[in-house]
């Protein structure tokens, strides 16, 4: 946390402890899932169209968000990447 502090030109006075930094973690956890959640749900959507034996079928509405994930092997480690867009 004195890294932090410092960077923002802030003096830290004693140290915090480790239940404390621990909490600060988990609240900013929960802070970015409620963050993400609001992201995607006010996400503008689009209309997605599928052809089907030529024939235009119904456009489907999704949310404005993309997910992508890819992954792979080497030399037995296991590398995967997860991306979301909105």
């Amino acid at each position: 946390m004195g890294l932090c502090t410092k960077s923002y030109g802030i003096t830290l006075i004693g140290k915090p402890s480790a239940q404390a930094v621990g909490r600060a973690v988990l609240e900013g956890y929960i802070a970015a899932q409620i963050q993400l959640g609001s992201e995607v749900y006010n996400a503008e959507g689009k209309m997605s169209y599928k052809k089907a034996q030529s024939q235009l079928c119904l456009s489907v509405p999704y949310a404005g968000l993309t997910l992508s994930v890819d992954g792979t092997t080497h030399l037995n480690t296991v590398w995967e990447s997860k991306h979301s867009s909105s």
